[in-house]
């Protein structure tokens, strides 16, 4: 299975500029999740295993709630932080295209003596 990743200057001008401005909105959804990874290449395998077989390989309601969220919802970003790297993976929906962005991480002061990894939801609000 292929990983799909792309650079933020690949994507549409259009869906770029949705994509910052969801990011902008306040999260709709913030939970701890009690693993790390050391690069986001599974995240993005696991992703892609439950776009086509609807399973994950964990046994994590938390992760299976997101990845419905992600297929269901239309126009959010669903961000996903392991404490350990430096930057975060932002699954993104926009106009029923999906983009797996890796950007830098800014918000370590929101995270003070958070050891575990940070799944959050923005949708845009209307």
């Amino acid at each position: 299975m292929q990983i799909q990743q792309r650079n933020i200057e690949d994507i549409q001008d259009d869906h770029c500029k949705l994509i910052k401005n969801i990011l902008l909105t306040p999260p709709t959804y913030v939970e701890k999740l009690p693993f790390k990874v050391t690069n986001y290449s599974k995240p993005i395998e696991m992703w892609n295993n439950y776009k086509i077989n609807k399973t994950i390989s964990l046994d994590n309601t938390i992760i299976k709630s997101a990845f419905d969220f992600h297929l269901s919802t239309n126009n959010h970003v669903l961000l996903f932080y392991s404490t350990v790297l430096d930057n975060c993976l932002l699954f993104c929906k926009v106009q029923n295209k999906y983009y797996n962005i890796i950007v830098p991480f800014k918000g370590y002061e929101v995270l003070e003596n958070c050891n575990d990894s940070v799944i959050a939801t923005y949708v845009k609000a209307y």
